[in-house]
């Protein structure tokens, strides 16, 4: 069932099409990053270490929905080979075309690289996600989990509307064209087929130095403002980079 669209809750954005609020998005985030903090823990039926899990679990997958753009599937999908912390990027399985495998490089954030370390070395199953249900059994994550997650997040905030997944890959987009980012490689980056009327070559590769650096620094814009980032931090390391220079 199709229901109407809810403005309490989005912007809109580039395109007209509708983004979630950034107020809500930094509430989501902060709930996330301190749920211990909240009186309403959400994952308080599991076990500590378990709790830990799934917090880490959906800490990792707003990060990569928000400062990434992934699709809820291409989250799911991720596999522990996939992750090249040394290298920076993780590789996407995302849309395929006919028999084609829709492979492509996203960049990760420097800073929330650590997430990763822990997720790889937190199963020593195949996939990267997995969430543990209040029986204790470890399932694979799947697309409709994420969504539960963040109505979760929404009853212990008591918001009246929570956005769904899908809808922080168009805040991603907004927000990166926005910080300067340009559509041709934000639209490599999304893992869109096209760009204009040209269809990307299954042999085209952008270059990926040029693209990262890019994307780092409008990236960095992005987990500021969504409250991903310590702006202490931030304001330390600028102070010592203005040093520097």
């Amino acid at each position: 069932m199709n229901l109407p669209i809810d403005f309490s809750s989005s912007d809109i954005g580039f395109g007209s099409w509708h983004v979630p609020r950034l107020d809500l998005i930094r509430q989501i985030v902060a709930n996330l990053q301190n749920p211990l903090s909240h009186p309403e823990y959400i994952f308080k039926e599991l076990k500590p270490e378990l709790a830990k899990h799934n917090m880490l679990v959906s800490y990792s997958a707003v990060c990569l929905g928000l400062l990434n753009g992934l699709r809820p599937f291409e989250i799911t999908r991720l596999a522990r080979n996939h992750i090249h912390l040394n290298e920076g990027f993780l590789i996407i399985d995302g849309k395929a075309r006919q028999s084609l495998r829709a492979y492509r490089k996203a960049p990760i954030l420097p800073e929330i690289t650590p997430l990763f370390t822990e997720l790889k070395n937190s199963t020593l199953r195949n996939k990267l996600f997995y969430f543990y249900e209040p029986i204790d059994r470890l399932k694979s994550l799947k697309t409709g989990d994420l969504n539960s997650i963040l109505i979760l997040v929404g009853n212990c905030l008591n918001l009246v509307h929570t956005p769904d997944f899908y809808s922080f890959r168009h805040r991603f987009r907004t927000d990166m064209l926005a910080a300067g980012m340009s559509e041709f490689k934000l639209n490599y980056l999304m893992g869109h087929e096209k760009t204009g009327s040209e269809p990307f070559s299954i042999y085209y590769h952008l270059p990926m130095q040029d693209l990262f650096k890019n994307y780092t620094k409008a990236a960095r814009q992005l987990a500021n403002s969504y409250g991903i980032l310590d702006t202490d931090l931030e304001r330390e390391q600028g102070n010592d980079t203005s040093k520097n220079t």
